[in-house]
């Protein structure tokens, strides 16, 4: 009996971990572990919810994850133009409000890109391909 409830237990665990979420915690740049609840940038393969208003400071690759921006997400002001990438099947952007800001090139193929009533998102130069030969 004890082996059923360990098996159990072990099996709940292994579906908790490949579920996780990764949520902003507090505003700041996208870089910065500290405004993640993981204490780390999160994954291309992450579930991803943005919170709060997060300085765009790296290039953002999306593969399998699913992000989720509730808030702004913006390039530095006069800085670099970062780039998104969103080019594997079952990767998701979701925009849902605020200002979403990649001035650098976007690449988008065979994904998800969901801008809800409301929310706004600019890009660069922009590649749109949905993977047809």
């Amino acid at each position: 009996m004890k082996l059923k409830f360990y098996i159990v237990g072990l099996l709940l665990g292994f579906t908790c971990i490949s579920h996780a979420q990764t949520n902003s915690s507090g505003s700041g740049n996208w870089s910065d572990g500290t405004v993640w609840s993981t204490g780390a940038v999160p994954a291309a393969t992450a579930t991803v919810n943005v919170n709060h208003p997060l300085v765009l400071d790296q290039n953002i690759s999306i593969t399998t994850g699913t992000y989720n921006l509730f808030q702004n997400v913006t390039d530095i002001a006069g800085g670099s133009n970062f780039t998104l990438s969103l080019i594997t099947a079952g990767g998701t952007l979701d925009v849902k409000a605020g200002t979403t800001t990649f001035e650098g090139t976007a690449a988008i193929d065979n994904s998800t890109l969901i801008v809800r009533n409301g929310a706004t998102l600019i890009l660069g130069t922009t590649t749109l391909d949905n993977g047809a030969a």
